[in-house]
């Protein structure tokens, strides 16, 4: 289970890297709503398989 928490926050922090990078902000945007968007999710599904 930790693992898939891994593998969804990283792969959405990648993708976020790679839309900023695409199409540059002033500071890491996408990486960050991503990044939080993957812990949210990943906090989520933990919780609802653990009730």
């Amino acid at each position: 289970m930790g693992m898939q928490m891994l593998i969804t926050i990283l792969a959405l922090v990648l993708a976020g890297r790679w839309i900023d990078r695409r199409y540059p902000p002033d500071f890491p945007l996408y990486t960050l709503l991503f990044a939080l968007l993957g812990v949210a999710g990943s906090m989520y599904s933990f919780i609802s398989k653990v009730k």
